[in-house]
């Protein structure tokens, strides 16, 4: 099997490996080169936040920490001990008593849960915090101010919550003062609202908006076109994420979305056509298997455990039954990332051998078994896996998440890849124990400082090592708004010529992605103008843009800026040129006001003469050209003053039809422009993976 050679961005990502007429063939070629369809059947927002853009209050989604500073006594609410009596508001610090985790019951009411998992609302004791479960006693409305920090509480009976003191929280105010005084404001503070899954973007539209919003990028996201692209680049399987609610399908439990089965399905289909092999992955379970967004977790609490190992075994079974027939599937992952300590080793076993004999009444496939995260002994599951048939291991391995990793330089980087997971990869390999699956890696590392070169030595260290593991590798992940992170936006393609002139009106069938105004400050080092649109056209050809059209709408002024800005030397020469006609025009004009003589009168000094008709030219030209130079040179001593120079436009075109994600991602003109607002991470990454930018760039 042909080697992929990994590099990144502006390098081939793929090395091209022909396919034979796609032939459906059920034997597996081991080890597959894989990529993960993350973000595709399961919502991970941080690969992609734009289809969370039209929530109202995206702010308040599912498991957003909030806390409430009452304004008039300058205390935060509190839910004593932690939960399970009164709620006061007596505290000068906020900590974890103080904050609440938002379960959302539409855009403006929502449930309270606190430290200890109980949620607030109305009972026996006035406001406090006991029930388990939310009902109608446990929901309350935020009231939002002009300033949105600024918040009233209303409680189920109507009344808004009032702190009175700072042991009496009461529901029984019906006042409409936003004043600080008022016992009924708060200064409401998000201190982390990051989970962005499937639950914050269903629940978040709501049960009339999310099925189409779901289905739309379902059919969109990834699409045949997609698996004939991995087919011919040389990958042999991909890893597909879902959710414990597909089994549930046509109608999953609210707010849920039913359709996932179906686009698993095509992507058996697509699979099958292009000589494919799929791995599915159960990435999120019920009750989540470790807090994270991409567990379909509500509030970032992890409670997976033995109660829940039923319910998530006859998911398994359903995705057994369904695609045992397939002779694409290869695999189905038992669990994504379960999270140590919270799912004990005991609980996984049970788990891993109740799942293990449910595909085993419907297909030989393997079985992959995931690694617990955290501090735990990456050997663990050896002895286990070693008593069961066609099972593997599954590893994932990121030098990110960790100080560590920060603190490592390049070379260190690539050192730990080529030693110690090298070494940690051997240790889980044997003649006759499990296979190995390195099941998530990714050409990233926790460097800002990293120039492409060190990135394709990063990428290119991890496939040769990641090359031996025995079942495998998958790259994480097929697409993302990450450059590194998105496998589909990595091409071989040479760029297209730049050229020094504007090019000719667009054909026909190509089309404007817009306008950018490039930012242009003051210079410490003057470029050649070809450097600087190099680099803008090697950023967007970063951001999945191939075949650009680009050229600067007023080049001339862009060029005269760009070489020289003025330079200093003229700049004193003006001054000086303007100065010496000021003091000119001055002694002029008072020599003609000493001898009572209008400045453009003859140069005699009778004021009855008006014969010499070559003097009063000149004393006129004399006039004239003194007055434009002062005028000229205060002009444009104003103007350097008071503006910057005007920037250049350039026109940034692509063929159509253009790729779908493109068209978003692409109008994100990074570094470059003033046009649009981008991440202070994405700049950083721009800038390292364009390899330095020129001085001056904004």
């Amino acid at each position: 099997m042909a080697s992929i050679a990994f590099s990144l961005l502006i390098f081939c990502l793929f090395s091209y490996v022909p396919s034979s007429s796609h032939a459906q063939n059920a034997a597996i070629n081991l080890p597959l080169k894989a990529v993960n369809l993350g973000n595709w059947l399961v919502t991970e927002g941080w690969m992609d936040g734009s289809r969370f853009d039209g929530i109202i209050n995206k702010d308040l989604l599912d498991g957003t920490q909030v806390q409430f500073l009452s304004t008039k006594l300058n205390k935060y609410l509190c839910a004593e001990n932690g939960g399970g009596t009164i709620i006061v508001a007596n505290s000068s610090s906020a900590s974890g008593w103080e904050t609440f985790r938002l379960w959302r019951v539409n855009e403006t009411y929502f449930n309270f849960r606190v430290f200890n998992k109980q949620f607030v609302g109305l009972g026996s004791q006035g406001l406090e915090s006991v029930s388990d479960t939310p009902g109608d006693s446990e929901t309350f409305q935020i009231v939002r101010n002009d300033d949105l920090s600024r918040v009233r509480l209303r409680a189920p009976n109507g009344m808004f919550l009032q702190a009175q003191m700072e042991t009496l929280v009461t529901a029984d105010y019906a006042g409409s003062s936003w004043d600080d005084n008022d016992p009924s404001v708060f200064k409401m503070t998000i201190v982390a609202n990051y989970l962005r899954g499937e639950f914050q973007i269903t629940n978040g539209y709501g049960p009339e908006i999310a099925p189409q919003i779901m289905q739309d990028h379902w059919n969109s996201y990834i699409t045949e076109e997609d698996f004939s692209f991995m087919s011919e680049n040389g990958l042999t399987a991909v890893r597909i994420p879902v959710g414990w609610w597909i089994a549930q399908d046509p109608t999953p439990p609210k707010p849920f979305v039913g359709g996932s089965s179906d686009a698993l399905d095509r992507a058996f289909t697509w699979a099958e056509k292009y000589g494919m092999k799929v791995i599915i992955d159960l990435h999120a379970l019920k009750a989540s298997q470790n807090g994270n967004e991409h567990s379909g977790v509500r509030d970032g609490y992890q409670e997976w455990g033995d109660a829940n190992i039923d319910e998530t075994v006859a998911v398994i079974e359903f995705l057994a039954a369904r695609y045992a027939a397939s002779p694409s599937l290869a695999a189905i992952e038992l669990m994504n990332e379960p999270g140590a300590p919270g799912v004990t080793f005991d609980a996984l076993t049970k788990y891993y051998k109740a799942g293990y004999d449910a595909v085993r009444k419907h297909t030989n496939a393997y079985v992959i078994l995931s690694n617990r995260l955290g501090p735990i002994d990456s050997k663990e599951l050896l002895a286990f896996a070693s008593g069961l048939d066609r099972v593997v291991i599954d590893v994932h391995y990121y030098n990110l998440f960790s100080d560590s990793y920060k603190n490592m330089n390049v070379q260190q980087n690539i050192d730990f890849i080529n030693n110690q997971r090298a070494s940690d990869l051997g240790a889980l390999t044997s003649a006759n124990g499990p296979l190995v699956l390195v099941g998530e890696w990714t050409a990233e590392f926790a460097r800002n400082d990293a120039t492409k070169e060190d990135y394709q030595k990063f990428a290119q260290a991890q496939i040769d090592v990641y090359g031996r593991a025995t079942f495998g590798w998958a790259y994480w992940a097929y697409k993302s708004t990450y450059l590194s992170l998105s496998l589909s936006r990595l091409t071989c393609s040479p760029p297209p010529p730049l050229s020094p002139t504007p090019e000719p009106p667009l054909p026909e069938d190509w089309f404007d992605f817009g306008f950018g105004n490039a930012s242009i400050t003051e210079f410490r080092a003057g470029p050649d103008p070809e450097i600087l649109v190099e680099a803008i056209y090697e950023t967007l050809r970063l951001f999945g843009l191939d075949n650009i059209t680009m050229f600067c709408e007023r080049e001339k002024e862009f060029e005269e800026l760009m070489k020289s800005n003025i330079p200093n030397w003229l700049k004193v020469a003006i001054v000086a040129v303007g100065f010496a006609a000021v003091v000119a025009a001055v002694a002029y004009f008072y020599r003609k006001y000493q001898s009572r003589m209008p400045p453009w009168r003859s140069c005699t000094s009778s004021l009855d003469d008006l014969t010499d008709v070559g003097c009063m030219l000149k004393s006129v030209l004399i006039f004239v050209v003194l007055s434009a130079l002062s005028a000229a040179c205060i002009s444009t001593l104003l103007s350097w003053l008071t503006s910057p120079p005007p920037p250049p436009v350039f026109r940034f075109s692509t063929p159509k039809p253009p790729v779908p994600e493109y068209s978003t991602n692409a109008s994100i003109i990074v570094a470059y422009t003033r046009s649009r607002s981008i991440e202070p991470e994405t700049l950083s990454r721009t800038r390292n993976f364009v390899g330095g930018l020129p001085q001056g760039i904004a």
